[in-house]
């Protein structure tokens, strides 16, 4: 397998040029004194959410909550009115919680304000028409871009001025993705076709990145791979998951390049003693420090999450194993 960074740009073109419509649908939303906004998805929706929570607690005074849409509905449906806003996220536009749970609120009439980020196009939702604003995320579930761009204009808390900047540091992140990736390839190749496959895995990171590990143990090595992983959050690891480390025990590091980064070294410290079988990325790796810091953040998720799908197309070439030849999922009833 080689390496494509074509297709990567290609998708993250299709998200920036999005930014200005997300401008005009930003402020319209914007005039509507919301209070609480609800970041719904399942999945690596709900992951990718989870990246942005320590992001969005800097900068919005709304209040935010990251649910799944049977919880919405369950726990907090009585509290939607007109002051909400409700974000979800889906890459197929037919989850089927997903969509029962939008029917349920539009049938109650609660007058909240729903932007849908979808995958593909001419989904069950769409054909439905359960959401007010419509942004294409680009064949994933949530692009971090155009949802990062969004949450920072709902924020009010940028000038004019800065917001330009922001701008232009999304349109140039897209590159340093690309050039990160390259420069990280081959090691990637030689940790997937050297890791034993038989062997469970343990992920861990911190900080931001902490949502993709988790959407990455779940979602791709188990669901797809069928290779049992556990993500552990770095600063857990020494109180309980550390003491399965001895060698042969694969162990998976990613450094982050936040205030959090020393917990994920501490944990490489670690491992370099006990192991003979640890592997670590540094996202470092991923020249950000060019960019805005509110961009940087955003952006450092959306590289280790193509990061990850690099690493599921490798793991594909060796095993055989894709979305192809899931046994469950959309396959039988549950």
């Amino acid at each position: 397998m080689n390496f494509n960074g074509e297709s990567i740009l290609n998708s993250y073109s299709k998200a920036v040029k999005q930014l200005p419509q997300i401008s005009e649908m930003a402020e319209e939303i914007n005039h509507k004194d919301i209070e609480t906004i609800y970041l719904v998805g399942s999945g690596g929706a709900f992951t990718k959410y989870v990246d942005s929570r320590a992001i969005l607690l800097k900068i919005m005074n709304t209040k935010i909550v990251i649910t799944t849409p049977d919880e919405l509905w369950n726990v907090y449906h009585d509290q939607i009115d007109s002051h909400s806003l409700l974000v979800f996220g889906t890459e197929s536009g037919e989850t089927k919680e997903l969509i029962a749970t939008l029917e349920k609120i539009k049938a109650a009439h609660l007058n909240v304000t729903i932007v849908g980020q979808i995958g593909s196009d001419h989904t069950v939702i769409d054909q439905k028409e359960l959401y007010d604003y419509r942004i294409s995320s680009c064949e994933t579930d949530v692009h971090l871009v155009a949802f990062g761009w969004l949450m920072i204009l709902l924020s009010q808390k940028y000038t004019e001025e800065e917001l330009l900047k922001i701008q232009k540091s999304f349109t140039q992140a897209g590159e340093i993705i690309v050039e990160g990736l390259k420069k990280i390839f081959t090691a990637a190749q030689e940790m997937v076709n050297n890791v034993d496959l038989a062997k469970p895995q343990m992920w861990l990171t911190s900080g931001n990145l902490w949502g993709e590990v988790c959407c990455f143990c779940n979602y791709m090595l188990e669901e797809i791979q069928r290779i049992p992983a556990q993500g552990v959050h770095s600063s857990e690891f020494f109180h309980g998951p550390f003491e399965l480390v001895e060698k042969g025990v694969p162990v998976f590091v990613v450094l982050n390049s936040g205030a959090t980064r020393s917990e994920d070294v501490r944990v490489l410290n670690f491992l370099k003693k006990y192991t003979d079988q640890f592997f670590f990325l540094d996202m470092q790796e991923f020249d950000t420090s060019g960019l805005h810091p509110v961009v940087a953040s955003f952006v450092e998720c959306a590289a280790l999450s193509e990061y990850f799908d690099t690493l599921l197309n490798l793991y594909t070439e060796r095993t055989g194993r894709s979305v192809k030849t899931r046994r469950y999922y959309k396959i039988v009833e549950y």
